[in-house]
């Protein structure tokens, strides 16, 4: 008696409800399997996909042996391997992340670092994490009025109405920043405020009421007491 074979063409049984329900699964038919005998439905639908007829479908399904399958599968794990050691073997560029400088560790807050834009404020935002000192600013996905007004009002820092808006919103120490940090991606389309730290490091504070002492790259700040700003607005 002759052992039947799956790939066997000389056999055909007709599709029992296992095949069926498989075959409804890929939106094929009855018919479908008959036409494509010996496929299964999966193998049916792969072929269908890659434009090909059942011939060619057939004689694909018959090369796939024991022997074809041991070969793709030690060929597809050296591929693998190689993929694996090929990127480990990469080198890919690292940012140093900015630290802030040892003297502003432990000052007297809310403090608030400058220039000031959306870019900047990240990293000032991350210098906050050591310790959590209080901040004025930040960032947001959506405006605050607030954080506009104090921003908007640093363009001309230090100065007369750039300190009495400090005064106003309780900042008791600034830490203007003469080198902005690098990193890849940190650029802004608003013009940070003050746009120029060197010069405003520059700049006079007599008669404004703050000291000011400068450490490597930073110009320190402290704002003591004075007239503040009327209200929170220009």
């Amino acid at each position: 008696m002759r052992h039947r074979d799956r790939r066997d063409l000389t056999v055909s049984p007709p599709p029992d409800a296992y095949e069926l329900a498989e075959a409804r699964g890929y939106g094929l038919t009855a018919s479908d399997l008959r036409q494509w005998r010996p496929l299964s439905a999966i193998e049916i639908h792969w072929a269908r996909k890659h434009g090909l007829s059942p011939g060619v479908a057939r004689r694909w399904a018959r090369g796939w042996g024991p022997k074809t399958g041991g070969v793709m599968v030690a060929a597809v794990g050296a591929l693998l391997f190689i993929g694996v050691v090929g990127e480990g073997a990469g080198h890919l560029g690292h940012p140093v992340v900015p630290q802030p400088a040892k003297a502003e560790i432990g000052l007297p807050g809310p403090v608030m670092d400058l220039p000031t834009d959306g870019a900047d404020d990240r990293v000032w935002q991350y210098f906050s994490t050591d310790g959590f000192y209080e901040i004025p600013i930040g960032n947001s996905t959506f405006d605050m009025p607030e954080v506009d007004d104090l921003r908007g009002g640093m363009g001309g820092f230090p100065d007369k109405a750039s300190i009495e808006k400090l005064r106003w919103y309780g900042i008791r120490t600034v830490v203007l920043h003469l080198k902005r940090a690098k990193l890849p991606g940190l650029q802004a389309p608003e013009v940070p405020e003050p746009p120029d730290p060197v010069a405003a490091a520059a700049k006079p504070v007599t008669g404004l009421g703050v000291t000011r002492r400068r450490v490597g790259d930073v110009v320190i700040y402290e704002i003591g007491p004075g007239p503040k700003a009327l209200h929170g607005s220009d």
